[in-house]
């Protein structure tokens, strides 16, 4: 890929797989594509995984390349490729043979000025695109005008403008490539509601185990067979909540809503009461969680793990209702879910804040009253 175009279809057909393997783990295994692979190739504070689309990450390579050849133009492999494909010519100008795969066989660059000097006005410092105004969109015309001239009489280097130190690097091409790419394919969006980049930025912080931060982006995502989606597939025969039975499944209502989940809620060391009238989306709910005060970032650290488990926990209990028939208790999944929290917290933190995390757990944990007394 660092040498070599390769074809669109290939690259297509090879995305397909990676998302086959992703959502099945199993050749020939065809399971439920919770998202679209364009929904997953994006970045991840977007409400993406990161995956890399083939086609855009193939051209930041070959990128990489160009960058090296005009950087270095005296290097052996340099001069060997100007020898074989333009002797007479430089590297904005080469034109293949017709048998060449390697590149496109066409010249780099058209019929339009070569050096940005041409389309300078050096004695007033402005820009002077009467020349190329014909052949270029507005767009690129406002780019363009708005590059300041500068007045140093240092020799001009190449300067690639998305990184800091002025570099090219492929993790940067790809971006570029891939939100121009995105920007060319106009849809209709899925959901008027977009998750705000803050909570992604803090799912992903998450001090948590993989699968369970997997696990909270499929919640995030609304990525996760509850009754409604698996209802819009034509699969399940109901949207309403096999628990209750009241209201429709939704994210909101499977983990927060429903009367048992909210028991575990407001067991848990959050004390956190579910107000119906107060949810609004998921995201917003889990934000306000996040906000909430605390003494120290290490709190909150602990705090978010607590909650990821809490999640993990009460979707396992409500599958083994709906799959097995068990009966759904709040302080059991409560139970679990600390005890898997605390000894995530005694693999993965120092002794020194093992202690007062766990200091932390016991006096915020919520008893239920005894018997004969009101609490």
């Amino acid at each position: 890929m660092h040498c070599f175009k390769f074809p669109a279809g290939l690259c297509q057909e090879i995305n397909g797989d990676l998302a086959r393997f992703w959502w099945a783990n199993q050749e020939n295994d065809h399971k439920i594509h919770w998202r679209s692979w364009d929904k997953l190739d994006m970045r991840k504070e977007n409400g993406s995984l990161g995956f890399r689309d083939l086609l855009d990450f193939n051209l930041a390579l070959l990128g990489k390349q160009c960058w090296r050849l005009i950087n270095n133009p005296d290097s052996l492999w340099a001069r060997f490729l100007k020898a074989r494909y333009f002797p007479n010519s430089d590297f904005w100008n080469a034109e293949l043979p017709h048998n060449d795969v390697i590149v496109p066989t066409r010249p780099l660059s058209a019929n339009t000025p070569i050096f940005v000097e041409e389309i300078m006005n050096k004695l007033e410092r402005s820009w002077d695109l009467s020349r190329v105004s014909l052949f270029l969109d507005q767009e690129t015309i406002r780019c363009i005008l708005s590059l300041p001239i500068g007045i140093s009489s240092l020799p001009d280097r190449w300067i690639w403008p998305w990184t800091s130190n002025g570099e090219y690097s492929v993790k940067s091409a790809y971006h570029i490539t891939h939100s121009m790419a995105n920007s060319r394919i106009v849809g209709p969006p899925q959901t008027s509601h977009v998750v705000s980049t803050q909570v992604w930025k803090g799912l992903w912080k998450l001090k948590s185990l993989p699968k369970i931060k997997f696990f909270c982006w499929r919640i995030l995502s609304n990525a996760i067979a509850t009754k409604p989606n698996l209802f819009k597939r034509k699969i399940g025969q109901s949207p309403v909540c096999p628990v209750c039975e009241n209201n429709e499944e939704s994210v909101e209502h499977l983990f927060l809503l429903c009367p048992w989940t909210a028991a575990v809620w407001f067991g848990s060391p959050l004390n956190y009461r579910v107000h119906n009238q107060s949810i609004t989306t998921f995201d917003n709910r889990l934000n306000s969680m996040f906000q909430l005060n605390l003494t120290s970032s290490l709190d909150k650290n602990r705090l978010m793990t607590i909650i990821s488990f809490l999640l993990w926990e009460i979707c396992k209990a409500r599958c083994k209702f709906v799959i097995e028939g068990r009966q759904l208790h709040p302080i059991p999944v409560l139970h679990q879910a600390m005890r898997a929290a605390n000894e995530f917290i005694e693999a993965n933190v120092s002794q020194s804040t093992h202690s007062d995390y766990v200091t932390l757990i016991s006096t915020r944990a919520w008893t239920p009253p005894s018997d004969g007394s009101v609490k």
